[in-house]
């Protein structure tokens, strides 16, 4: 009955010679300032200056925006409830009138009136017959009001021949880690939408050269399946496995939901870690940019190492047996070597951590324990910081005078030596940290082990040691700490600072290491992007008396079970 209902309403009430021919009534994304409506004339010339829009029970008037009020055979004038926001959408020149409606998103009935009282064509829609925020119009063809094209200004079109003009932008074959790992990690492939209009891509599909498709969905892209206008959009792999080769010659197509081709590319080999890009028409290697425009400038192959800035505390001096700290840059490339080391020439030992995340720059702060010096053999004067790893090297010159007293009246000077296993560069809802403590003394140590994340020195990851870790190393002796941290929920995008504080002993001041992380709320991924490999694991881990009571519980649990169950069995 709702179609029959149609299909009478699109019949004119009285003889016209302006219709209203195609409608936009559920744009993409939000529909405010986006509403147009076309009127086609028919037959002979009509003045439109008094005619109005009867919608929603009302009577809307028009405004004269550009071209002109008449309207003679076979011309289309456009009416928008934002004419200027229409104009420069779709760069259109022709008839357009500015009025003030709000079109509804499911039904409505709406008229063409010569005056206040005096309809000359209605026309009524239903969600049902589609257009329904995919970027399409309902149009009258052969009197029959279906889904379409948009066309405004120009003749109408049917939906089955239309083919949008999409470009494949960006692929990614061989990410470092898991090809197939959950978004926003793993393979992507990268669409630029050319048009000026905003476009639906939900059921496209991608084909490979081994005949698998991926399904652009909402489960495989970051926001939603709309690409607006001059726009990009990446769909991901997110757990399909063996899309992309990595090796041989691969071809990528890309198909409409009308099985229509629109674009398709090939490539013989590729490099771990970038992405193929498509820049200034010429597929090059580039480091990974999903959902924006592609990097313009070749990617560093060379690792890069750079000591920032040295903190000496409020003297702005470094004495002996100060514990000062070191913001250090480190960018790998595509080296694989992993290893980096922070020393102060002759004067402490390393502080070591590995990074295996080609092609990305991580900001850390290190602390280092300058040697006491207490029986005053090594002079005073000016020593490097070196920093060294991955092939690349980089020193800053400090001086070194006086030392503490304080510290030379105990003898555990050795420093603080540590790995950093996992450290996030991206945080979206939380994040984990593990960190290797090393005791390479003759006796054991005790140590607690926290962490949280600041940004100008307020604190976003609630409590600042409800992750606390107490840890006790015997001699000779190691163990991997692993520290989760969750923002608190209205937490804003933009660098934060990860903070790691290491207690040992008695002592009453922390080590503190600082790592630069950049927080995404809008990915709404419960995910991090680590800068090195989370899989390595320590010779011998040891735990405090209390942690170990609380683990051995449960396999002692498990062990009662078993034993009662055969007790039962041998009963029986």
């Amino acid at each position: 009955m709702r179609f029959l209902l149609i299909f009478i309403f699109l019949i004119p009430l009285v003889s016209a010679d302006a219709v209203i021919n195609e409608l936009m009534y559920d744009p993409p994304s939000s529909d405010t300032g986006r509403e147009w409506i076309e009127i086609y004339s028919d037959g002979n010339c009509t003045n439109l200056a008094n005619y109005k829009l009867f919608e929603s029970n009302v009577n809307h008037g028009l405004t004269l925006k550009n071209g002109s009020f008449t309207l003679c055979n076979n011309e289309y004038a456009i009416i928008a409830d934002d004419a200027d926001s229409f104009s420069q959408e779709y760069n259109f020149t022709g008839n357009l009138y500015d009025s003030s409606f709000s079109l509804s998103n499911t039904n409505e009935t709406i008229s063409l009136k010569s005056n206040a009282t005096n309809i000359v064509n209605t026309i009524a829609y239903d969600y049902l017959l589609g257009a329904q925020g995919n970027s399409k119009t309902l149009c009258l063809l052969n009197n029959i009001l279906r889904e379409c094209k948009q066309t405004p200004g120009y003749e109408n079109q049917i939906e089955s021949n239309i083919t949008y003009n999409l470009i494949i932008n960006e692929l990614f074959p061989d990410p470092q880690g898991y090809d197939d790992a959950p978004m926003p990690s793993g393979e992507f492939i990268e669409i630029y939408n050319p048009n000026n209009f905003d476009l639906d891509i939900k059921g496209y599909y991608l084909v490979d050269n081994a005949n698998h498709q991926l399904i652009i969905s909402d489960t495989n892209t970051i926001s939603g399946t709309i690409i607006k206008s001059n726009k990009y959009l990446a769909a991901y792999a997110n757990g399909f496995f063996g899309f992309l080769n990595n090796e041989d010659l691969e071809i990528i197509k890309l198909i409409d939901n009308n099985g229509n081709l629109l674009d398709e590319l090939s490539y013989g080999y590729t490099e771990e870690a970038l992405t193929w890009s498509l820049v200034n028409g010429i597929w090059q290697l580039r480091e990974p940019s999903p959902n924006e425009e592609n990097k313009k400038d070749e990617p560093e192959y060379n690792a890069q190492l750079k000591i920032e800035k040295v903190y000496l505390g409020n003297d702005e001096k470094a004495k002996f047996g100060d514990t000062i700290r070191i913001k250090v840059s480190v960018y790998k490339g595509n080296t694989s070597k992993t290893a980096v080391a922070l020393e102060l020439d002759k004067l402490s030992k390393k502080s070591s951590f590995n990074v295996y995340e080609k092609f990305k720059n991580q900001t850390l702060t290190i602390p280092i324990l300058i040697e006491p010096n207490c029986d005053n053999k090594i002079k005073s004067g000016k020593y490097n910081l070196i920093l060294s790893g991955l092939g690349a090297e980089d020193k800053k010159e400090i001086e070194v005078s006086g030392f503490s007293k304080e510290i030379c009246k105990t003898t555990d000077f050795d420093n603080l030596n540590f790995e950093i296993l996992t450290a996030p560069n991206e945080i979206a809802e939380n994040s984990n940290t593990e960190i290797k403590l090393i005791n390479n003394d003759n006796k054991k140590h005790s140590f607690k082990v926290w962490s949280y994340i600041i940004k100008d020195r307020n604190i976003v990851s609630y409590d600042s040691q409800d992750n606390l870790k107490e840890i006790e190393l015997p001699d000779k002796s190691s163990s991997i700490i692993n520290l989760e941290n969750s923002l608190e929920p209205d937490t804003e995008s933009g660098t934060y600072t990860l903070r790691i504080k290491v207690l040992k002993d008695t002592r009453k001041t922390p080590e503190t290491i600082d790592f630069d992380v950049k927080v995404e709320n809008e990915l709404h991924q419960n995910q991090t992007k680590n800068l090195i490999n989370p899989k390595f694991t320590s010779n011998a881990i040891y735990e405090s008396s209390g942690e170990k009571a609380k683990n051995i519980s449960i396999y002692i649990f498990v062990f009662l079970l078993l034993v009662i169950t055969v007790a039962i069995i041998i009963k029986k």
